[in-house]
């Protein structure tokens, strides 16, 4: 399979252990700022030094949210969104899951019954949530209480790592070389660092013989992570992907190069 002009590899795919801990099967080790990183086909990263379960774009209420305005819409995906959360927190036993943006979709798709869904499994996940909001998130801290989370500030600095949920709200565009940017009154150090982001749902399409198939993707520069959307019902966007490593997400995560 190529991407434009790439080929897809399986080598860049490490199954093995880091600390005692078990890398995932068909997740996908980099190292990223000099920490370590898995990639997961669950789109979501586990930190390994941070011990924190990272992702973004869950939606959460997007299908309730759309119903809403009188469409039919397939049933049980909440359910299996949450279950392959709590699947990913199995695996990696993380102490704290981290949602870079859009936590929710909407207020109307913020229910009763959504939040009470998300409270059940987060008490399965055995890890605190926190949540960096997101545009969606308008109804967020109304509702945080009732799902279990904690909200965190709009950009949050952890060592090498910046997370927040659309990197062009800093200055100097999707990362460039320093983050020194005031964001939300917030004046960052003048050093490198790596921003994690959401917001874009990066895709990335394989072609073969005629036949074409468009997946969700990392995309993971010098200076920046572009993470895939958790939510299976999001479309993908086709991003800028020069210098950049680029992780298609199947059943398992594949380095393409």
């Amino acid at each position: 399979m190529r991407i434009d002009g790439m080929a897809a590899r399986n080598e860049g795919t490490i199954e093995g252990t880091i600390d005692g801990a078990t890398c995932p099967a068909g997740a996908c080790e980099v190292v990223i700022c000099g920490q370590r990183v898995w990639l997961m086909a669950q789109r979501c990263a586990y930190w390994c030094a941070g011990a924190t379960l990272i992702l973004g774009d869950l939606h959460l209420g997007k299908l309730e949210s759309i119903a809403a305005c009188g469409a039919p819409m397939p049933i049980g995906l909440l359910e299996a969104e949450l279950a392959r959360l709590v699947h990913a927190c199995e695996l990696v036993r993380p102490r704290r899951v981290l949602v870079i943006g859009d936590f929710l979709h909407a207020r109307v798709g913020a229910t009763d019954m959504v939040c009470d869904a998300f409270a059940i499994a987060r008490a399965k996940m055995g890890a605190s949530v926190e949540v960096v909001p997101g545009n969606h998130d308008r109804a967020l801290h109304a509702v945080a209480q009732r799902c279990g989370v904690r909200v965190l500030g709009n950009v949050v600095e952890e060592g090498a790592f910046v997370f927040t949920h659309d990197a062009t709200g800093i200055t100097g565009g999707m990362v460039g070389a320093k983050v020194g940017a005031k964001v939300a009154g917030m004046e960052m150090a003048q050093r490198e660092r790596v921003v994690w982001s959401g917001h874009v749902h990066p895709a990335v399409v394989l072609r073969r013989r005629g036949d074409r198939m468009k997946l969700p993707a990392f995309v993971v520069g010098e200076r920046e992570v572009l993470m895939p959307a958790f939510s299976s019902f999001t479309s993908g966007v086709a991003v800028e992907t020069k210098g950049k490593r680029v992780f298609a997400v199947g059943e398992r995560v594949v380095a393409l190069g």
